[in-house]
């Protein structure tokens, strides 16, 4: 039964999807979070499902990529050969043109995702705007409490007989019915 079991597993594990994941899971790790934080920011947290869906084959079809051109070949060849091919590579004539337009591209594209973060960034933090918020509650504590002291001088300063009339205040009495209960 153990070794009925175990050929099952063999089966659905060898079934060629799940084969294809697996030797890219690093890549897919790697690569789906970049991608979902550059949606999130270009189209929020709100985004249609077709965005998701778009992600999601971006990321497989970068993972793949990354899986034939840089996992493979570093695998196969060591780092030291890898770089020593890249090198190669670029040193031939044809190729002349390519480190300049490497260049011109990733600094194209640092202008591009600065520009981008600049313009999707808020005016204040979350951080600056619950300091703002503090201050401003206390501010209003500070000035309701002015305004009560300010209230209340000005009726004492009203009417000076009702703050010196014994009456007002509770007679001891009122309060010994509290202690004997407790």
């Amino acid at each position: 039964m153990v070794a009925g079991a175990s050929e099952l597993l063999r089966k659905v594990l060898s079934f060629p999807p799940l084969l294809w994941i697996g030797q890219r899971s690093y890549g897919l790790y790697l690569w789906h979070w970049p991608l979902a934080v550059i949606a999130h920011y270009l189209y929020g947290p709100d985004r249609s499902p077709l965005i998701n869906l778009l992600v999601l084959a971006l990321t497989l079809a970068v993972a793949e990529l990354s899986y034939r051109f840089v996992e493979t070949p570093v695998r196969r060849y060591g780092f030291r050969g890898c770089a020593r091919m890249v090198w190669q590579w670029l040193r031939t004539d044809r190729m002349k043109l390519v480190p300049l337009s490497i260049t011109v591209a990733v600094i194209g594209a640092c202008f591009a995702s600065t520009a981008m973060a600049v313009h999707s960034a808020p005016q204040m933090t979350s951080a600056q705007t619950a300091v703002e918020n503090g201050k401003k509650a206390a501010q209003e504590r500070l000035q309701a409490k002015k305004e009560a002291r300010a209230s209340a001088s000005a009726s004492a300063a009203a009417d000076p007989q009702q703050s010196q009339d014994p009456s007002a205040a509770p007679s001891p009495r009122a309060f010994r019915g509290f202690a004997a209960e407790g």
